[in-house]
């Protein structure tokens, strides 16, 4: 809460994204409200997301506008925010599931380059709704096991000794032996959640468009 006051933005702004999604007592929804008075811009979105748990989705293109969403993530964005936002375990946390330059994890597509193949708002529609096109290899598998218990997940590879090794929404590995699989069918959902930009403020967009085009350059 005390570097959420910073005058350096970028500290700020990190601490904003560190408090998204705490339960925030009396006295500290207090001090961040007069807080986010004080703020202006992408730094006050920062401030009023961690207050509404809720993203306030009337504030946003409709989900199957993509010429929007492109547009507004084709706006201005610092790259460098968008490195931090992709890495971010309570904000973007991409790299669960995507590698970028060598780092993060390779559950979904490698986004190096991405920049290059994309445009703005073939990529926003890409992270809007994932599950409009997913490519063999990332098929996500609804598993029921002999002993009743559901799971879905992206097949990631087996290990020695037979058993399967899946990967879920959240990048969590579990492993399924062959013999424990009931049945086993494709699902048309992507093992990517739906709606995931409502989570990001409209420059956090747009700075992590900046970060994954920045392999451009």
């Amino acid at each position: 809460m005390e570097l959420a006051a910073s005058d350096n933005a970028e500290v700020s702004n990190e601490a904003l994204r560190a408090l998204r999604g705490f339960d925030l007592s009396p006295s500290e929804k207090t001090q961040l409200t007069e807080l986010a008075t004080k703020l202006t811009g992408p730094h006050q979105e920062l401030a009023q997301r961690v207050l509404d748990r809720n993203p306030r989705k009337r504030e946003r293109p409709a989900g199957d506008d993509a010429a929007a969403w492109g547009a507004l993530a084709a706006g201005e964005g610092n790259a460098t925010a968008g490195e931090r936002i992709f890495y971010h375990a309570r904000v973007g946390a991409c790299y669960r599931c995507h590698e970028f330059a060598g780092r993060g994890y390779q559950i979904g597509p490698n986004l190096t380059g991405i920049g290059r193949t994309m445009t703005p708002e073939r990529l926003a529609q890409s992270i809007l709704d994932p599950s409009r096109e997913i490519a063999p290899m990332f098929t996500n598998w609804s598993i029921l096991t002999t002993d009743g218990d559901v799971k879905t997940g992206v097949h990631v590879g087996d290990e020695v000794d037979g058993r399967m090794k899946f990967a879920d929404q959240t990048g969590r590995i579990f492993h399924v032996h062959p013999n424990d699989i009931d049945r086993r069918q494709p699902s048309q959902q992507s093992v990517m959640p739906a709606g995931y930009l409502d989570e990001l403020t409209p420059q956090e967009l747009r700075d992590l468009m900046a970060f994954l085009r920045s392999a451009e350059k």
